[in-house]
């Protein structure tokens, strides 16, 4: 039986605050849990604008994937609202925040990339990216891994954790 829990917010001491300021050394958008809200919101603000012009078949197919998959549920589905959306994001980045150790400056040991090896060259495939992150791995004995394969098709998209 679990009897301890972890604070979302250890830095409010008391819980039935009606308000609380978040700061970070960088500013609020280098904080998990504002980044990812601006992020959903600017897509959704995108879709809706690509909607507005006529760009959007209304029978058309739309996916997401992690934070893109509530982006997708609030424009195409349309069952979020921006203060819900805005809400549950905002949660799910604050969790993400903290479920690691962070220094003062509020970093951590970890990094996440997007990277296109078609960008890199023609001749730069997932073969090349996977010698680029195994070598930097084995140089400097860290944990660094291909995470995910969003498009294989015809450019290949590879999200690379550090």
């Amino acid at each position: 039986m679990v009897t301890s829990r972890v604070s979302l917010c250890s830095q409010i001491s008391n819980v039935r605050t009606l308000q609380h300021t978040f700061t970070h050394p960088k500013g609020l958008l280098f904080a998990t849990q504002f980044a990812q809200i601006a992020l959903v919101i600017m897509s959704r603000a995108a879709f809706e604008d690509m909607r507005s012009k006529g760009f959007v078949q209304p029978d058309a197919a739309f996916a997401g994937h992690s934070l893109g998959e509530f982006s997708a549920l609030a424009s195409v589905a349309d069952i979020l609202p921006n203060s819900s959306l805005v809400d549950v994001v905002f949660y799910r980045g604050l969790t993400m925040q903290r479920a690691v150790e962070r220094d003062e400056q509020s970093r951590s040991n970890y990094a996440m990339c997007a990277v296109n090896p078609s960008r890199v060259g023609q001749t730069f495939d997932d073969a090349a990216l996977r010698e680029v992150v195994d070598t930097i791995s084995n140089l400097r004995d860290c944990l660094l891994e291909i995470v995910n394969y969003n498009v294989e098709v015809r450019h290949p998209l590879f999200h690379v954790v550090i």
